[in-house]
Protein backbone atom coordinates (compact mmCIF):
# COMPACT_ATOMS: atom_id res chain seq x y z
CA UNK A 1 0.00 0.00 0.00
CA UNK A 2 1.52 3.73 -1.06
CA UNK A 3 0.20 6.94 0.69
CA UNK A 4 0.97 10.21 -0.22
CA UNK A 5 1.99 12.50 2.81
CA UNK A 6 3.15 15.90 2.88
CA UNK A 7 6.83 16.50 4.37
CA UNK A 8 6.92 17.24 8.26
CA UNK A 9 10.27 19.52 8.87
CA UNK A 10 11.81 18.96 12.11
CA UNK A 11 12.78 22.85 12.59
CA UNK A 12 13.05 25.74 9.99
CA UNK A 13 15.59 24.26 7.42
CA UNK A 14 14.57 21.02 7.03
CA UNK A 15 15.99 20.76 3.60
CA UNK A 16 19.37 21.46 1.38
CA UNK A 17 20.32 24.90 -0.08
CA UNK A 18 19.24 23.71 -3.16
CA UNK A 19 15.51 22.63 -2.28
CA UNK A 20 16.61 18.59 -1.86
CA UNK A 21 14.36 17.43 0.31
CA UNK A 22 16.04 14.77 2.52
CA UNK A 23 14.58 11.64 4.18
CA UNK A 24 16.24 9.60 6.94
CA UNK A 25 15.88 5.78 7.02
CA UNK A 26 16.98 3.70 9.83
CA UNK A 27 16.95 0.13 9.95
CA UNK A 28 16.42 -1.94 13.24
CA UNK A 29 15.57 -5.85 12.63
CA UNK A 30 14.76 -7.46 15.62
CA UNK A 31 17.71 -10.18 15.52
CA UNK A 32 21.04 -10.08 15.74
CA UNK A 33 23.62 -12.88 16.71
CA UNK A 34 26.46 -10.47 18.61
CA UNK A 35 24.31 -8.87 20.44
CA UNK A 36 20.99 -10.50 21.49
CA UNK A 37 17.98 -7.56 20.81
CA UNK A 38 20.82 -5.09 19.90
CA UNK A 39 18.72 -2.56 19.02
CA UNK A 40 16.63 -2.48 22.29
CA UNK A 41 19.60 -2.75 24.34
CA UNK A 42 19.72 -0.11 26.95
CA UNK A 43 22.75 2.31 26.41
CA UNK A 44 23.06 4.48 29.60
CA UNK A 45 19.64 4.94 30.03
CA UNK A 46 18.14 5.10 26.55
CA UNK A 47 17.84 2.06 23.90
CA UNK A 48 20.50 1.81 21.51
CA UNK A 49 18.13 2.68 18.25
CA UNK A 50 17.06 6.17 20.37
CA UNK A 51 20.26 7.05 19.70
CA UNK A 52 20.21 7.60 15.81
CA UNK A 53 16.49 8.73 15.94
CA UNK A 54 17.54 11.86 18.11
CA UNK A 55 20.84 12.27 15.56
CA UNK A 56 18.26 12.53 12.51
CA UNK A 57 15.33 14.25 14.63
CA UNK A 58 17.68 17.01 15.98
CA UNK A 59 19.28 17.70 12.14
CA UNK A 60 18.54 20.72 10.48
CA UNK A 61 18.88 18.89 6.83
CA UNK A 62 16.42 16.07 7.35
CA UNK A 63 13.06 16.44 6.55
CA UNK A 64 11.63 13.18 7.78
CA UNK A 65 13.05 10.16 10.02
CA UNK A 66 11.82 6.45 9.03
CA UNK A 67 12.34 3.00 10.75
CA UNK A 68 12.20 0.30 8.81
CA UNK A 69 11.78 -3.26 11.00
CA UNK A 70 9.86 -6.44 11.45
CA UNK A 71 9.83 -6.75 15.04
CA UNK A 72 6.52 -4.94 16.62
CA UNK A 73 8.72 -3.68 20.17
CA UNK A 74 11.11 -1.73 17.95
CA UNK A 75 8.45 -0.22 15.92
CA UNK A 76 6.45 1.11 18.92
CA UNK A 77 10.00 2.09 20.74
CA UNK A 78 10.59 4.29 17.29
CA UNK A 79 7.27 5.52 17.28
CA UNK A 80 7.34 6.73 20.96
CA UNK A 81 10.75 8.44 20.32
CA UNK A 82 9.00 10.38 17.45
CA UNK A 83 10.09 8.47 14.28
CA UNK A 84 7.79 7.15 11.88
CA UNK A 85 7.49 3.19 10.61
CA UNK A 86 7.36 1.14 7.73
CA UNK A 87 6.57 -2.31 9.04
CA UNK A 88 8.86 -4.63 6.87
CA UNK A 89 8.57 -8.56 5.79
CA UNK A 90 10.39 -10.76 7.82
CA UNK A 91 12.01 -12.02 4.66
CA UNK A 92 14.08 -8.95 4.60
CA UNK A 93 14.93 -9.10 8.41
CA UNK A 94 17.10 -12.19 7.85
CA UNK A 95 21.15 -12.51 8.53
CA UNK A 96 21.42 -12.40 4.91
CA UNK A 97 19.12 -9.70 3.86
CA UNK A 98 21.00 -6.69 2.55
CA UNK A 99 21.23 -2.99 3.27
CA UNK A 100 20.03 -2.64 -0.27
CA UNK A 101 16.97 -5.00 0.24
CA UNK A 102 16.03 -3.18 3.25
CA UNK A 103 16.39 0.24 1.18
CA UNK A 104 14.52 -0.94 -2.15
CA UNK A 105 11.61 -1.94 0.07
CA UNK A 106 11.40 1.75 1.32
CA UNK A 107 11.78 2.96 -1.99
CA UNK A 108 8.84 0.36 -3.55
CA UNK A 109 6.87 2.06 -0.24
CA UNK A 110 7.12 5.44 -1.30
CA UNK A 111 4.44 7.25 -3.91
CA UNK A 112 5.33 7.99 -7.06
CA UNK A 113 4.95 11.73 -6.98
CA UNK A 114 7.43 11.81 -4.39
CA UNK A 115 10.00 9.68 -5.64
CA UNK A 116 9.85 12.37 -8.84
CA UNK A 117 10.43 15.02 -6.60
CA UNK A 118 15.07 15.75 -6.32
CA UNK A 119 14.77 13.15 -3.14
CA UNK A 120 17.96 12.17 -0.80
CA UNK A 121 18.21 9.12 1.52
CA UNK A 122 20.21 9.31 4.31
CA UNK A 123 20.70 5.92 5.40
CA UNK A 124 21.77 5.54 9.42
CA UNK A 125 22.48 2.61 10.92
CA UNK A 126 21.41 2.32 14.65
CA UNK A 127 24.75 0.53 15.22
CA UNK A 128 26.33 3.97 15.27
CA UNK A 129 25.21 5.74 18.06
CA UNK A 130 27.78 8.11 18.99
CA UNK A 131 27.09 9.52 15.33
CA UNK A 132 24.87 12.99 16.30
CA UNK A 133 22.93 15.32 14.65
CA UNK A 134 26.12 17.66 13.70
CA UNK A 135 28.11 14.77 11.86
CA UNK A 136 24.75 14.18 9.99
CA UNK A 137 24.78 18.42 9.18
CA UNK A 138 27.98 18.73 8.70
CA UNK A 139 28.12 15.58 6.19
CA UNK A 140 25.40 16.57 4.29
CA UNK A 141 26.30 20.29 4.02
CA UNK A 142 29.82 19.65 2.89
CA UNK A 143 28.64 17.57 0.02
CA UNK A 144 26.63 20.19 -0.90
CA UNK A 145 29.18 22.14 -1.35
CA UNK A 146 31.27 19.53 -3.07
CA UNK A 147 28.73 19.47 -5.56
CA UNK A 148 28.16 16.56 -5.31
CA UNK A 149 25.16 14.09 -4.67
CA UNK A 150 25.90 11.14 -2.55
CA UNK A 151 28.22 10.69 0.58
CA UNK A 152 30.04 7.81 2.54
CA UNK A 153 30.85 8.68 6.43
CA UNK A 154 34.63 6.48 6.91
CA UNK A 155 37.20 6.65 9.18
CA UNK A 156 41.29 6.00 8.08
CA UNK A 157 42.48 2.52 7.87
CA UNK A 158 45.09 2.12 10.51
CA UNK A 159 46.40 -1.15 8.90
CA UNK A 160 47.35 -0.55 4.96
CA UNK A 161 45.30 -3.11 2.58
CA UNK A 162 48.02 -2.55 0.28
CA UNK A 163 49.86 -4.84 2.66
CA UNK A 164 47.30 -7.45 3.00
CA UNK A 165 47.40 -10.89 2.13
CA UNK A 166 44.92 -13.64 1.49
CA UNK A 167 45.33 -17.60 0.99
CA UNK A 168 45.54 -19.15 -2.43
CA UNK A 169 44.09 -22.39 -3.39
CA UNK A 170 46.85 -23.99 -1.64
CA UNK A 171 45.94 -22.21 1.95
CA UNK A 172 49.72 -20.30 1.16
CA UNK A 173 50.02 -16.70 1.63
CA UNK A 174 49.14 -14.22 -1.63
CA UNK A 175 49.88 -10.69 -1.68
CA UNK A 176 46.34 -9.60 -1.99
CA UNK A 177 47.64 -6.01 -4.24
CA UNK A 178 51.13 -8.18 -5.67
CA UNK A 179 54.73 -8.15 -3.75
CA UNK A 180 55.78 -4.73 -4.58
CA UNK A 181 53.07 -3.17 -2.54
CA UNK A 182 53.25 -5.36 -0.37
CA UNK A 183 57.22 -4.44 0.40
CA UNK A 184 56.16 -1.12 -0.03
CA UNK A 185 57.25 1.48 3.08
CA UNK A 186 53.72 2.51 5.04
CA UNK A 187 54.59 6.09 4.12
CA UNK A 188 54.60 5.34 0.82
CA UNK A 189 51.05 3.74 0.43
CA UNK A 190 48.39 6.22 -0.46
CA UNK A 191 45.82 6.57 2.93
CA UNK A 192 42.92 4.64 2.90
CA UNK A 193 39.85 5.04 4.52
CA UNK A 194 36.70 2.36 5.60
CA UNK A 195 33.24 3.07 5.34
CA UNK A 196 32.51 3.25 9.34
CA UNK A 197 28.57 2.56 8.73
CA UNK A 198 27.14 5.54 10.62
CA UNK A 199 25.94 8.07 7.34
CA UNK A 200 25.29 7.00 3.82
CA UNK A 201 23.57 9.23 1.52
CA UNK A 202 22.44 9.37 -1.72
CA UNK A 203 19.94 10.50 -4.39
CA UNK A 204 16.59 7.86 -4.76
CA UNK A 205 17.06 8.08 -8.56
CA UNK A 206 20.17 7.03 -8.23
CA UNK A 207 20.02 4.16 -6.32
CA UNK A 208 17.30 3.19 -8.76
CA UNK A 209 19.71 3.34 -11.33
CA UNK A 210 22.60 0.73 -10.15
CA UNK A 211 20.09 -0.90 -7.55
CA UNK A 212 22.61 0.05 -4.91
CA UNK A 213 23.97 2.18 -2.86
CA UNK A 214 25.77 4.88 -5.05
CA UNK A 215 29.74 4.61 -3.53
CA UNK A 216 32.05 5.53 -6.71
CA UNK A 217 32.99 9.52 -6.77
CA UNK A 218 31.13 9.98 -3.40
CA UNK A 219 31.92 12.59 -0.93
CA UNK A 220 34.20 11.54 1.98
CA UNK A 221 32.97 12.31 5.44
CA UNK A 222 35.91 11.48 7.72
CA UNK A 223 35.15 10.59 11.41
CA UNK A 224 37.18 9.87 14.09
CA UNK A 225 37.54 6.83 15.92
CA UNK A 226 35.72 7.66 19.01
CA UNK A 227 32.74 8.35 16.88
CA UNK A 228 33.33 5.69 14.44
CA UNK A 229 32.82 3.00 16.97
CA UNK A 230 29.93 0.55 15.13
CA UNK A 231 28.59 -1.98 18.11
CA UNK A 232 28.90 -5.77 17.11
CA UNK A 233 29.58 -7.22 20.69
CA UNK A 234 29.28 -6.90 23.99
CA UNK A 235 32.44 -5.20 24.57
CA UNK A 236 31.49 -2.68 22.06
CA UNK A 237 28.22 -1.75 23.74
CA UNK A 238 30.75 -1.51 27.40
CA UNK A 239 33.67 0.76 25.32
CA UNK A 240 30.37 3.22 23.77
CA UNK A 241 28.66 3.50 27.43
CA UNK A 242 32.09 4.51 28.58
CA UNK A 243 32.82 6.81 26.02
CA UNK A 244 28.96 8.17 27.11
CA UNK A 245 29.25 8.51 30.54
CA UNK A 246 33.04 10.15 29.72
CA UNK A 247 31.45 12.53 27.67
CA UNK A 248 28.80 13.62 30.46
CA UNK A 249 30.98 14.05 33.27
Amino acid sequence: MRFDFPFVRNNEVGMLADGTKVIALIPARGGSKGVKRKNLRILNGYPLIWYSIKAALSSATIDQVWVSSEDREICDAAKKYGAMVLRRPDCLAEDSSSAADVVANFRDWLPQSLIEQNIMLVYLQPTSPLRCALHIDDALLAMERSNVRNLVSVVKCKASPFKAFKLNEDAMLEPLFGERLSNSNRQDLPECYYPNGAIYGFMVKDFDKIGGFPSDGAFPFIMTDRDSVDIDTEADLKTVEKLLEESND
